[in-house]
């Protein structure tokens, strides 16, 4: 698939788990997709499914209008748009579209970086899951510049289930993003210690959760969206970091 002559072309910045399964919808779409990762199996990956194989980040931001990235930390999020050889130094992106969960402080860093050189910058993060890409149901958290969310929405509504435009402001899909997090944790928390006092009782893990699902208390992670918690009852809790990125 040719990236398209007369058309704004798409790049994306890491094709992991999530980045893969999105630039693979893009591509199912009929959207011509320029990839670049670190990982040389995400990328081949992502190749067989179409797309074409960048070399650099600064490649992807040189020959692309606009650019996603999906990347696993706020540290690598900053360095990927404002480093040496980073988007920032590409000559063609126009807009770039974070979906990664970064925080608003660094979206924001991101956003004034980048817009001193003429990028706009699309706060974009997603809900759901990488089963609603792959079905085309997942929710799209976007805030930012109106002008680029029009540009974007092209590629915006060739993957998203459902867009939210939440505002001007890079950082409030972020805020968003983190209301969700905080439900579903709570979800996880709730329902493993409800599993404890099963257990307690003499039930069995199994038995505790079939009963859960059965009833009210059925949730997503009980839906089998999710890893099953019971491969995870061995796993000792810590706070995710991700919980306080607002």
């Amino acid at each position: 698939m040719e990236l398209s002559a007369g058309h704004d072309h798409v790049g994306f910045i890491r094709v992991g788990t999530m980045g893969g399964e999105i630039a693979a919808r893009l591509l199912h779409q009929g959207v011509p997709v320029l990839a670049w990762d670190t990982n040389p199996a995400a990328l081949a990956a992502i190749e067989e499914k179409g797309a074409h194989a960048a070399t650099s980040v600064k490649e992807v931001a040189d020959r692309c209008d606009v650019v996603f990235a999906s990347l696993p930390s706020p540290e690598i999020c900053r360095a990927v748009a404002l480093g040496e050889e980073g988007v920032v130094s590409g000559h063609r992106v126009k807009v770039y579209l974070e979906t990664s969960t970064l925080g608003g402080e660094v979206i924001g860093a991101i956003a004034e970086g980048l817009e001193a050189q003429g990028v706009m910058v699309l706060d974009t993060p997603v809900v759901g899951g990488t089963w609603a890409v792959r079905e085309g149901t997942v929710g799209v958290l976007v805030s930012g510049p109106e002008a680029a969310f029009t540009r974007a929405r092209f590629a915006l509504d060739a993957f998203a289930g459902r867009l939210f435009y939440l505002g001007t402001r890079p950082g409030q899909a972020q805020a968003a993003k983190v209301i969700n997090n905080a439900v579903a944790y709570a979800h996880v928390l709730s329902t493993c210690e409800a599993i404890a006092l099963g257990m307690a009782a003499g039930l069995s893990m199994d038995t505790a959760l079939a009963i859960i699902n059965q009833g009210s208390g059925a949730n997503f992670f009980l839906s089998g969206r999710s890893p099953p918690l019971s491969s995870r009852a061995s796993t000792k809790a810590a706070p995710s970091a991700t919980s306080s990125r607002i």
